[in-house]
């Protein structure tokens, strides 16, 4: 899974940018191409930080007045906000930190949404056969992700075994009615950072939809959703890119409209123990980091949030069952495999290299 240090405050910046220029934003890259519009158009760009990441937003239009900027802004920042302080780990006195915190075994009261999230990942964990597990918490703290430490050993075989019983699908029950959720074990620790990125690029862009602006882009943290059209009347160009440790390089372009991608990968959040990669995406079947050469996963689909969550599952899988899965599925996906001399083995499913 994906962890994220704690939230920093929200700081948003606004301006306009002309038709035809270069946008570089997380983990991955915008590109318009092709000719000019029949008329001409404004891109109101919004950027920010939310969930310890950056945020961009991108609207297309004929022109936006101060009102306009402001009301946009008002859109992004409460569909941020409201995403955080339910679904943030980090984030004392969020719904999903009250939730860990507690120690009740019986059914707790939950919104609608976080119900829906929960039902979305444990949707992806069946699927995976259980590669992918929104309960991995108290993995991810063991080797310590939490607070970003750096373990200059591997933790004990009795310390792993100890977490594992508190992680698992099976110790949580979800009533969608209630809505509530129940934790068979009191010190089941949820993390959904590797879904609620993909679920705030989701709310926002409906937001934005239901305001009427058609033409946008939503970026957190490199997990987009493109819906209409860029403003050169094309869908939106977004680059993937090369799982790179210390640059940041376009490996090929995608074009997108009314589609989401979000990318998983060992390359961002790691560090060497022992002389091997500590990756933060946690096997939850096995209670360790991965270690398969699968540097990074690349995922079509129309929801974000299943997106993301399927991107990590795919990382976790490894570069022979992801790929497996993912043909067998019908999903869109691209794999990136690391080589012994530093290049990368390109695997994309059908799917994929149909768009």
């Amino acid at each position: 899974m994906t962890p994220s240090p704690a939230a920093a405050p929200s700081r948003r910046r606004s301006f306009l940018l002309p038709a035809g220029c270069v946008a570089v934003a997380a983990a991955l890259f915008l590109l318009f191409r092709g000719g000019s519009p029949d008329k001409p158009v404004d891109l109101l760009h919004l950027t920010g930080t939310t969930m310890a990441t950056i945020y961009n937003v991108k609207v297309v239009g004929p022109g936006f007045t101060a009102g306009e900027r402001a009301r946009i802004e008002g859109i992004v920042e409460t569909e941020l906000e409201r995403v955080d302080a339910v679904m943030s780990r980090y984030r004392a006195g969020s719904v999903l930190d009250r939730l860990n915190r507690s120690r009740s075994t019986g059914f707790q009261a939950v919104p609608g949404e976080l119900a829906a999230i929960l039902l979305l990942a444990r949707s992806v964990s069946d699927l995976s056969g259980g590669a992918y597990d929104v309960t991995v918490g108290p993995l991810v703290g063991l080797w310590g992700f939490d607070e970003k430490r750096r373990l200059a050993t591997p933790p004990e075989e009795t310390a792993v075994a100890a977490a594992r019983e508190r992680v698992g699908f099976g110790l949580l029950e979800i009533d969608p009615g209630g809505p509530a959720v129940r934790k068979l074990h009191p010190e089941l620790d949820i993390d959904l950072s590797s879904i609620a990125k993909g679920h705030g690029v989701d709310r926002v862009s409906a937001a934005l939809a239901a305001a009427g602006y058609r033409d946008h882009l939503v970026d957190i943290g490199g997990e987009v959703r493109a819906v209409g059209r860029n403003p050169r009347g094309e869908p939106w160009r977004v680059g993937v890119e090369k799982p790179l440790d210390r640059r940041r390089e376009v490996l090929e372009a995608v074009g997108l409209s009314d589609m989401a991608m979000a990318t998983s990968g060992d390359y961002r959040d790691f560090y060497l123990l022992e002389g091997r990669r500590v990756s933060h995406t946690i096997d939850p079947r096995d209670g360790r980091p991965v270690d398969h050469g699968l540097a990074s996963v690349t995922v079509l689909d129309p929801v974000c949030a299943r997106a993301d969550a399927l991107a990590t599952a795919l990382t976790v899988l490894g570069p022979v069952e992801g790929p497996a899965l993912a043909e067998r599925e019908g999903l869109a996906a691209l794999f990136l495999v690391r080589r012994d001399d530093g290049t990368f083995e390109r695997r994309a499913t059908p799917a994929f290299e149909r768009r």
